[in-house]
């Protein structure tokens, strides 16, 4: 399964889906396998099954990296300069795959509990504090929040 689609990476890089030739929507698809099958890689080193991840959370996060280390890559392997898009930023969107992947290996606790844990179904991770206590969770999901948002 992938997390993303080769439209939604062109809307990363155009603007829009679109049937430009260069890159092809093939190209396109081979990239997304290789950055979705080393996500995977990374899950199962912290312990978890991708196939087992359901949750609506989850995958939103999944399909973001997704489509930010599949966009990066392309941008920086298929397109020339001429074919360099005004606005996009190829650089931006892979080291933003990067910071995740090794995210991914320093928040492990938190990672485990947004893909397997007790967040639920589409569940924000977003704090809604209103006893006047941060649970540990929270905490977390919210330094993680900071840190992503660069």
């Amino acid at each position: 399964m992938a997390y993303c689609t080769s439209d939604e990476v062109k809307i990363l890089i155009y603007g829009e889906a679109n049937s430009y030739d260069k890159p092809t929507n093939a190209q396109i698809t081979a990239i997304i396998a290789d950055i979705d099958n080393e996500i995977n890689a990374r899950l199962v080193m912290i312990g978890v099954t991708p196939s087992a991840i359901t949750n609506a959370t989850a995958l939103g996060e999944l399909k973001k990296f997704s489509k930010f280390g599949s966009a990066g890559t392309v941008g920086t392997t298929l397109l020339s300069n001429s074919e360099t898009i005004i606005g996009f930023q190829s650089d931006w969107y892979y080291s933003k795959y990067e910071e995740f992947l090794s995210n991914l290996i320093e928040n492990q606790e938190y990672y485990k509990k947004l893909f397997i844990g007790t967040y639920g179904s589409g569940a924000s991770v977003s704090s809604n504090v209103i006893d006047g206590t941060i649970t540990e969770t929270e905490a977390l999901s919210n330094m993680l929040g900071n840190e992503q948002l660069g």
